[in-house]
């Protein structure tokens, strides 16, 4: 739900949302939810707390099943803080780890700043080519 907010561009809305979830479960199970706060501080421009979230959402993702989810955050973070070889690398996590997902990979704005990085086309390249593999045997 945060994530949506944040791409509607209601930040306060989608830090009111982190901020009650993590009060009620501060285990984070996977560190996901922390994984979006860490894309809303990078929005703010705070990459100090952004990174401390970032490496709170990897320790507390070890051998959760859906840290893709967490993994696609944190590139998003990384994109908009502009670490385009951390955002790839992530990228990579995510669609190896369970979210190949070409069309949002394409589309999410959050990842605009990375476009022209060569390592961001050519991962981009290998999504769609698998997906259109995907589309036409699946």
């Amino acid at each position: 739900m945060a994530v949506v907010l944040l791409h509607l561009g209601r930040s306060d809305s989608a830090l009111a949302v982190i901020q009650n979830y993590l009060r009620a479960h501060p285990e984070d199970r996977g560190g996901v939810v922390t994984s979006v706060r860490a894309v809303w501080f990078a929005m703010a421009g705070n990459a100090l707390r952004a990174q401390r979230d970032i490496e709170t959402a990897v320790q507390e993702g070890k051998g959760y099943i859906h840290f893709h989810h967490a993994a696609y955050h944190i590139a998003l973070a990384y994109a908009l803080l502009h670490r385009p070889d951390s955002a790839v690398h992530w990228l990579r996590q995510a669609a190896e780890g369970g979210f190949p997902c070409y069309p949002l990979f394409e589309r999410d704005p959050f990842l605009d700043n990375i476009r022209s990085d060569p390592g961001f086309v050519a991962f981009l390249r290998e999504q769609k080519a698998q997906w259109e593999r995907y589309r036409a045997t699946l």
